[in-house]
C-alpha cells in the first residue's frame, strides 16, 4: 500500500500473510494499534491522520494486517497511559478486557525495551527467554536499510490494576517484535541538500533514531561523513573542547535528547557558526529558541515548537529552507546591485560638479537637471535592479561573513572606479562640446545625456556582480531592465527635444555627432567595467586555486570588452583630435554706445516709482519714472497763497485809490466855487498819487506771484520722467527712493532708437582670451530666436580687474542686426572660430 490508505497486506517470502496464518502478528498489530494516541480518518476517499505521523503509520499497518481498530479498542479499552518522552524513550498503555484481564502494551526505542524485557514471544506464540544479541543484530540490520526501528512489548497484569507507573514497566515485559518504518526523502530534498553543500552550508542531522538508521538516511541524502554517527551517549562522554572538534567533523547525531540538541547548537555557535535548527516537537523548543534561526514545521509541528521558532515552514519541506536561502541571496544581491549602481552614478555626478568648480568652469549640469537625473533616470534604472533574477552561480558560492558590511571594500572600490569613469565621460564631453563651439545649453544637454548613458551602460554590467555580462542573457535576459532602459530613452528624448522641457530645464536639441559621442561614452563605461570584473575573476581564481573557467569563454568575454572599448574609445579620440578651436561664451545684447539717447532728470527730487526696465519697448511720452510730487505740491500751495495775498492787497489798494480819486473830484468841484482851500486840494491830489503808486506796486507783486506759481506748477509737471522718443530701454541708473538732481550728468535711462547694429560683450578666461584677436569672426545665436544666426566681428578686447575667479577679459563683438531681431538685454551665445580667422564685416 501507499500513504495512510489501509488497503494493503503483509507479505512473507513474497506471499500475503493474514492474521489467521500468523498468530504472532496478531499480538504485534494489536499492541501498536492500542498503544497509540493517533487516529485515521477518511475524507472524500483520501485517508489522513490526526496526530503523530509515526503512530499513523502504525495504525495503517495494523489495519492492513486485518485488525478492526474499533473492535479492538472496544474489546480492550484503555485504563491508563504513560506518554512518550525523550527521556525514557517509550510509551505504555494499560488496558482491560471485559473478563477482567489486564494488558500493558509498550512501544519505543528497541534498545530501551530490550532492557525492560525478560522474555520474548516466538513464532509459535510460545514464550521463552529473551535472546538479546539476536534482537540487537536484527535492529542493526533493519536500521542499516534506513528504517526507523520500534520495539513492541506486552505485559499481563491483574484486573484491579488501574494506575500505570514506571515501576510497572521497568521489568518483566515480553518482547513481541520489531517494526521498521521508512520515510524516504523527497526528490527535491536530495537536490536541496546538494545545493546546500554547493552553497557552503553545512548540514547536520540530529535525530532520536537508531545510529544505523540515521547513517543510512545520511548516505541516501549524500551527507559528508555519513558512515559514522555520533550518539547521545558519545556526546555525554565528551568534554566541551572535545565536542567542539567532534561537532565540526560529524554530520549525523543519533539517539539524542533535547539536552544534546541544545548543547550541539551552543557548541556550533561558539565556533562562530550561524546555526539554523529545524524541529517539530516540544522537546525541540529549547534548541529552536537558542539557534540563530529556529525553523518549526507548520503541518506536524507542535505549538511549543512554533512559538519558539523564528520561522515556520508551511509545507514541512526541507527544500523550502533552501529556496528561502536562495531568495535571500537574490534579495541581498539585488540590494547590493542597487547600492553599487546608485552610489557610482551619484558619485560621478557629484565629481563632475566638483571638477567644474575646481577648474573654474561653468556647471556642466544645473541643479534642476541634477534633480531630473536623480528623480527620473536614476530611480527608474535603480528600481529595475530590484527585480533582477538570480545569478547562475548564486548557490555555488560560500556564505558571506556575518561581519561583512553591505557596503564592502570591494563595493566602495568599484564605486570609486566607475565614478571616475563617469566623471571623465560627462565632464570630458561637456568640454568637447564647448570646444566645438556649442552654446552652454547644448553642452549641458550633452553632459546630462552622457551621465544617463553611462548609467545605462553600467546597469548592464552591474546586473552581474562578478560574472561577465557579455552574453545574450547579459544584454537581454532582464525584462525589467529592458523596460527601464526603454522608458529612459523616451524620457531623455523628451528632455532633449520637447519645447516645454527645453524651457524648463534649459536644454537644446542635439545632432547626430553628439549622440554618437554619448553612446560611445556609455559603451566605454560598460566595456571598462567588464574588464575590471574579468580582472577580479582572474584574481579570485588565482587566490582560491579553483577550477578554471573554459578558456574560450574567458577569451570571448575579454575580446568582446576590448572590441567595444576600441570602437567607443576610437570615436571619442577622433572627436577630440579633430575638433576645431572655438571659444564659446554667453553675453547680453546692447546697442552701440553712440546710438543711444540719454534720458536725464528735468527736476530734482526723490524717485517715487520706476516703470521702465532694460529691454522694455517704449513709445514717445511713455512714463518711465516718477519723482515724489509732495515737495512740489507744497511749493505750489505756498505760491498760490502768496498770489492770493498779493491779489487781496491789490484789490484793497484799488479801493483806496478809488476813494482818493472820488475825494479829489469832490474837492476840485468845491475849489471852483472857492469852497475848499488850496491846501486841502493839494492834499487830495497827493493822496491820489500815493494810491496810484500803491496799486502799481501791488500789480507788480501779483504779476511776480503768478510767474512764481507758473514756475512751480511747471516743476510739478517735470516730476514725470517721459521717454523722449520711441525705442528700447537698454540701461537704467535709478532706483525707487534715490535722490536725483538736474545738475548730475549721469542719465537716468539709456534709450536705444537705432538697433541696426548691436554689440555683445562676453567674458572669457585668460587662456581663452590669448587665442582671440580683433577682427576674428563670430557667430551669434539666441535661444529666443531659434534657427537665426548673426554674423559678427571682434572689435575690442579689454582686461578686467582680477577677482576670485582670476584674470578675465571682456571681448566686444559688433554685429549687424537685420530686422532688429536682436534686442538689448537679450542673452545670446557667441562662438569665435579662432582657427578660421575669417573676419566677417557685420
Amino acid at each position: 500500500g501507499s500513504g495512510y490508505d489501509p488497503r494493503g497486506a503483509f507479505t512473507r517470502h513474497g506471499h500475503e500473510v493474514s492474521l489467521d496464518e500468523a498468530t504472532d502478528l496478531v499480538e504485534v498489530t494489536r499492541a501498536i494499534a492500542l498503544c497509540n494516541d493517533s487516529s485515521l480518518r477518511e475524507t472524500d476517499g483520501v485517508w489522513s491522520i490526526d496526530g503523530d505521523p509515526t503512530e499513523g503509520a502504525l495504525l495503517t499497518a495494523a489495519m492492513k494486517g486485518g485488525l478492526d481498530l474499533r473492535k479492538a479498542q472496544q474489546a480492550l479499552p484503555r485504563t491508563d497511559a504513560i506518554p512518550f518522552e525523550s527521556q525514557h524513550r517509550f510509551m505504555a498503555t494499560l488496558h482491560h478486557d471485559h473478563l477482567g484481564h489486564g494488558f500493558i502494551f509498550v512501544k519505543g526505542a528497541p534498545e530501551r525495551l530490550l532492557e525492560m524485557c525478560a522474555s520474548q514471544r516466538d513464532g509459535d506464540n510460545e514464550q521463552r527467554a529473551l535472546d538479546r544479541d539476536t534482537w540487537l543484530t536484527r535492529i542493526d540490520e533493519i536500521a542499516a536499510k534506513g528504517q526507523r526501528v520500534l520495539g513492541v512489548a506486552v505485559k499481563y497484569t491483574v484486573a484491579d490494576h488501574c494506575e500505570l507507573t514506571f515501576g510497572d514497566v521497568e521489568t518483566g515485559l515480553i518482547f513481541l517484535g520489531l517494526i521498521g518504518l521508512i520515510d524516504p526523502p523527497r526528490e527535491e530534498t536530495l537536490e536541496a541538500v546538494r545545493q546546500c553543500v554547493a552553497a557552503g552550508i553545512g548540514i547536520k542531522m540530529i535525530t532520536g533514531d537508531h545510529a544505523a538508521t540515521a547513517a543510512a538516511i545520511g548516505r541516501e541524502l549524500g551527507l559528508e561523513n555519513a558512515g559514522a554517527a555520533l550518539t547521545g551517549r558519545d556526546i555525554d562522554a565528551l568534554s566541551d573542547e572535545e565536542l567542539s572538534g567532534a561537532a565540526s567533523r560529524a554530520t549525523i547525531f543519533a539517539r539524542t535528547s533535547p539536552e544534546h540538541k541544545l548543547r550541539l547548537v551552543k557548541t556550533l555557535q561558539e565556533q562562530g557558526q550561524i546555526v539554523a535548527m529545524t524541529g517539530d516537537g516540544v522537546n525541540d523548543a529549547p534548541a529552536l529558541k537558542r539557534a540563530d534561526i529556529g525553523i518549526a514545521m507548520g503541518v506536524k509541528g507542535t505549538e511549543a515548537a512554533k512559538e519558539a521558532a523564528e520561522m515556520v515552514l508551511a509545507d514541512d519541506n526541507f527544500a523550502s529552507i533552501v529556496q528561502a536561502v536562495h531568495e535571500g541571496r537574490v534579495v541581498y544581491d539585488n540590494l547590493r546591485k542597487c547600492i553599487m549602481y546608485m552610489l557610482a552614478i551619484s558619485s560621478g555626478q557629484a565629481l563632475t560638479i566638483v571638477a567644474a568648480v575646481a577648474f573654474g568652469e561653468a556647471l556642466p549640469i544645473t541643479p534642476i537637471q541634477i534633480l531630473w537625473v536623480n528623480l527620473v533616470d536614476s530611480v527608474t534604472l535603480g528600481l529595475a535592479l530590484a527585480f533582477e533574477a538570480a545569478e547562475p552561480n548564486i548557490m555555488d558560492r560560500p556564505p558571506r561573513s556575518p561581519k561583512e558590511p553591505i557596503v564592502s571594500r570591494y563595493l566602495l572600490g568599484r564605486t570609486a572606479f566607475v565614478s571616475v569613469m563617469v566623471l571623465v565621460a560627462t565632464f570630458g564631453l561637456y568640454e568637447l562640446e564647448t570646444m566645438h563651439g556649442a552654446d552652454v545649453e547644448t553642452a549641458r544637454t550633452v553632459a546630462v545625456n552622457t551621465l544617463v548613458a553611462c548609467g545605462i551602460g553600467y546597469i548592464f554590467s552591474v546586473r552581474r556582480l562578478v560574472a561577465s555580462s557579455i552574453s545574450w542573457d547579459g544584454f537581454f535576459g532582464s525584462r525589467p531592465v529592458l523596460i527601464a532602459v526603454g522608458l529612459i530613452v523616451v524620457f531623455q528624448a523628451l528632455f532633449t527635444y520637447a519645447p516645454w522641457l527645453q524651457t524648463l530645464f534649459g536644454t537644446s536639441g542635439l545632432g547626430f555627432r553628439s549622440w554618437l559621442s554619448i553612446l560611445a561614452a556609455g559603451a566605454a563605461v560598460f566595456a571598462i567595467a567588464e574588464l575590471e570584473k574579468a580582472a577580479r575573476r582572474h584574481k579570485d581564481r588565482t587566490e582560491s586555486k579553483a577550477r578554471p573557467v573554459a578558456k574560450g569563454s574567458v577569451l570571448a568575454d575579454r575580446l568582446g570588452a576590448f572590441a567595444l572599448l576600441f570602437i567607443a574609445g576610437g570615436w571619442l579620440y577622433h572627436s577630440v583630435m579633430n575638433s576645431p578651436t572655438i571659444v564659446s561664451a554667453t553675453g547680453v545684447v546692447s546697442p552701440v554706445s553712440d546710438k543711444a539717447i540719454a534720458v536725464t532728470a528735468q527736476a530734482s527730487g526723490v524717485v517715487q516709482s520706476v516703470y521702465c526696465d532694460p529691454g522694455m519697448k517704449v513709445a514717445k511720452g511713455h512714463l518711465c519714472a516718477k519723482l515724489d510730487p509732495g515737495p512740489f505740491d507744497d511749493v505750489v500751495k505756498r505760491e498760490k497763497d502768496a498770489l492770493a495775498a498779493a491779489e487781496a492787497t491789490l484789490a484793497s489798494n484799488k479801493t483806496s485809490l478809488a476813494a482818493a480819486e472820488a475825494d479829489l473830484d469832490r474837492k476840485t468841484t468845491l475849489a471852483k466855487r472857492r469852497a475848499v482851500s488850496r491846501k486841502a486840494l493839494d492834499a487830495s491830489r497827493r493822496a491820489v498819487a500815493q494810491g496810484q503808486a500803491r496799486v502799481r506796486q501791488a500789480e507788480a507783486a501779483v504779476a511776480e506771484r503768478r510767474e512764481a506759481l507758473a514756475a512751480t506748477e511747471a516743476a510739478l509737471g517735470r516730476t514725470d520722467v517721459l521717454a523722449p522718443s520711441e525705442g528700447i530701454i537698454v540701461a537704467r541708473n535709478i532706483e525707487a527712493g534715490q535722490t536725483i538732481a538736474t545738475d548730475v550728468a549721469t542719465p537716468l535711462f539709456l534709450l536705444a532708437t537705432d538697433l541696426a547694429k548691436v554689440r555683445v560683450a562676453i567674458e572669457v578666461a585668460d587662456k581663452e582670451a590669448g587665442k582671440i584677436e580683433v577682427g576674428d569672426a563670430a557667430i551669434i545665436t539666441a535661444a529666443a530666436l531659434p534657427g537665426k544666426r548673426f554674423a559678427g566681428v571682434v572689435t575690442g578686447i579689454r582686461r578686467i580687474e582680477p577677482d576670485k575667479n582670476g584674470v578675465t577679459y571682456e571681448v566686444a563683438i559688433d554685429a549687424a542686426n537685420p530686422g532688429q531681431l536682436l534686442e538689448p538685454g537679450m542673452t545670446t551665445n557667441v562662438k569665435i572660430d579662432v582657427d578660421a580667422r575669417d573676419a566677417l564685416t557685420p
